[in-house]
């Protein structure tokens, strides 16, 4: 890494822009030249590019803007007396939003008298940036060359700072001879000698883990293991100075996890899921039903892992039912529209009701107007029209609007406690109720008139088509005997299901004479091998070798060959002659072996011993940056060495100062910046 190629400092230079550029770098590293309460490090992903002390409300009512023309366009231009600066009067609305002749589109702005200070109008919309000084807040001066579209900042010349404060990059930075004159500067209490400031960092010692020091500024970074907290590791492959991530390789895994996207997860091509859990999740290893829709059946919906009952479109539904959509997913119903009923009914919580009314005054004496059905029902014995009517010394109660009955309510604790056990325990607009919805009935309607489940006397009080009615507890199942399934199939009494079949008795097809345990009939089946006895995998043919485990894996009866699961860190199967297999240590490696890889000069490989299986294997880390590893050890590279300085070949504001390593005593080129009003001459000193 040579001082003087251009490549290295573009890379820094653009570095630094992708991270909001040098002023936003250095403004957030010292905390301006008004205060001391600025953190000593920052997080990169804070920065925002905008004018960081302009106010969020409008623009200085005493600044004179040009009604005739963007007054983000320079300040010399004179007015345009003839432009009509009045908004379409077809439009409503405010002023400062304009749509489409079409009505389709809406902007937020049409000029940047629109738009907060340190904010512009561009293609209509506004964005952090500035085109004159009038577009920033007192104190503060437009750079119009910092992309994207100018910003807001502290200076522009030596004139813009106070006493003791030079102007670099668009901040005001504090002035220091030697390190006591920065001891009041929490955020910056190192001086760079070389420039003449304070500042946050001279190397990365004085970072906290996960932050490197660059162009004296605390940045989230690493360049090697050290930087990171534990157990977190550098992966020097993110962004443009790495990062702590919690793995970079497979070994930095616990076993049975690999690693990700920098992330430990469980291998799922290891584990072996039952019939009625076959998804395995990659974040836990957990057998589910499901992970995404697809993994249920037509007229199902997945959710917290398990298949329920649901639609999101209306061939979900068995007819006459329809789907209803919403948050969380959609239910059948008995009709979402008016077109959905017969015989004059209309369409009123889901449900064909003769409707009639919107209000009490629509009814006669004694009644009043369901406000979810719209129909005219009775006024019970003691009704309430208001929570007033509902008093309660023990608990309090509120007024029902679909019964006009004071019942419990949840609108203090969200919850349904139900303590008297009067079946009110599904939390629905703040009150008690007995469900929410049909998922809370067991195969019958949730009724709207009081949110009770309803009780089944026949076949026709059931929420699904072809389910049957057990009168003696009023829930519907879709079968409580095998008379109630199609041909072809029989009752699961256990669990009310109809299936293919309970015993092979049942398969009727001599090519599928077997039935399995999810009640499919299947072809015929033998047993492979003896239970529980393992055998290492045919299939591989280079170490490790896996193994494979005799049992009942899947639908049908017999036993088989399991999937394949690795032995372990350095451990591998071996034959043990009988037909049967035995994990052993593979050893891939002997304690203090060390050896570098062909094409990974930043990384040393070196032998560590497994907790679990006590093998021997290879595992590795990253080296520092300045660093390259040489007969397995980290070596420093030192390009440079004490007391050397060069200027950047492109940008003369630029120079370089080789700086020692804080850990590991490695010398390397550091980034710094000179002085407004000073560039890089030969030698690497600003004058």
């Amino acid at each position: 890494m040579r001082p003087m190629a251009t490549g290295f400092a573009e890379r820094v230079w653009r570095g630094f822009w992708r991270l909001g550029g040098p002023i936003l770098a250095i403004s957030l590293m010292l905390g301006g030249c008004d205060g001391d309460d600025s953190l000593p490090h920052f997080d990169p992903k804070d920065v925002v590019v905008a004018d960081l002390g302009a106010d969020l409300g409008g623009r200085d009512p005493g600044g004179w803007v040009d009604p005739g023309r963007d007054p983000g366009v320079g300040s010399d231009v004179a007015p345009d007396v003839g432009t009509d600066a009045v908004p379409d009067p077809g439009v409503d609305g405010d002023p400062g939003a304009v749509a489409d002749p079409g009505g389709a589109d809406v902007f937020e702005c049409l000029d940047s008298s629109s738009c907060a200070l340190g904010h512009i109008c561009v293609d209509r919309q506004c964005v952090p940036g500035c085109l004159s000084d009038r577009d920033c807040a007192t104190g503060r001066y437009c750079d119009r060359e910092m992309p994207p579209h100018g910003s807001c900042v502290q200076c522009l010349n030596q004139g813009h700072c106070g006493d003791g404060e030079q102007c670099v990059a668009g901040s005001c930075l504090f002035t220091c001879l030697q390190e006591s004159d920065c001891a009041d500067r929490p955020a910056t209490p190192y001086c760079n000698q070389q420039v003449g400031l304070c500042v946050a960092c001279l190397s990365d010692g004085q970072c906290a883990f996960g932050t490197l020091c660059v162009g004296n500024a605390c940045v989230m970074g690493c360049r090697s293991d050290r930087d990171c907290e534990d157990p977190l590791k550098c992966d020097r492959t993110v962004g443009d100075n790495g990062a702590c991530v919690p793995c970079v390789v497979d070994t930095d895994c616990p076993e049975g996890r690999v690693c990700t996207g920098n992330v430990c997860v469980i291998d799922c091509d290891r584990i072996t899921c039952p019939v009625d859990r076959p998804v395995c999740l990659p974040a836990t290893g957990a057998c589910v039903q499901c992970a995404q829709k697809a993994d249920c059946g037509v007229g199902k919906l997945c959710a917290d892992n398990l298949c329920i009952a649901g639609c999101e479109v209306e061939e979900d539904c068995a007819s006459p039912l329809h789907c209803k959509t919403g948050s969380g997913g959609g239910t059948c119903v008995q009709c979402v529209l008016d077109a959905h009923c017969t015989g004059g009914k209309v369409c009123r919580a889901n449900t064909c009701s003769t409707g009639g009314c919107t209000k009490d005054a629509d009814c006669g004496a004694g009644k009043y107007c369901h406000p979810l059905l719209g129909s005219c029902e009775s006024l019970p014995g003691g009704y309430c029209n208001g929570d007033s009517d509902c008093a309660s010394i023990l608990f309090p109660k509120y007024c029902d609007p679909l019964t006009r009955k004071c019942i419990d309510g949840c609108k203090t604790l969200l919850v349904c406690l139900d303590l008297l056990g009067s079946g009110r325990s599904v939390c629905k607009d703040g009150l008690c109720y007995g469900c929410g919805s049909d998922y809370d009935c067991p195969g019958t309607r949730c009724n709207p008139f009081d949110r009770f489940c309803g009780k089944c006397t026949s076949a026709a009080d059931c929420a699904y088509p072809g389910w049957v009615c057990q009168t003696s507890t009023g829930n519907c199942y879709e079968c409580l005997s095998s008379f109630d399934c199609g041909t072809g199939k029989v009752c699961d009494t256990t669990n009310k299901k109809c299936v293919e079949c309970l015993t092979s008795q049942d398969c009727k097809d001599p090519a599928k004479p077997v039935c399995g345990k999810s009640g499919k009939c299947l072809v015929p089946c033998a047993d492979e091998c003896v239970a529980d006895v393992r055998r290492c995998n045919p299939n591989d043919t280079t170490e490790p070798i896996s193994y494979q485990r005799c049992g009942d894996h899947d639908d049908d009866p017999c036993t088989e060959w399991g999937m394949a699961y690795e032995c372990g860190l350095a451990s591998t199967c071996r034959d043990q002659g009988d037909g049967t297999g035995k994990c052993v240590c593979a050893n891939e490696c002997a304690s203090g072996d060390q050896i570098c890889k062909v094409g990974e000069t930043g990384r040393r490989y070196y032998c560590a011993q497994s907790t679990v299986t006590g093998c021997w294997y290879w595992t590795s880390s990253s080296c520092s940056t300045g660093q390259s590893c040489v007969q397995g050890a980290c070596v420093c590279d030192n390009p440079c060495g004490s007391g050397d300085r060069a200027c950047d070949a492109k940008d003369t504001s630029v120079y370089y100062t080789c700086a020692q390593d804080y850990y590991t005593g490695c010398w390397s080129w550091q980034l710094n910046y000179c002085s407004t009003g000073k560039t890089c001459k030969t030698g690497g000193t600003c004058q």
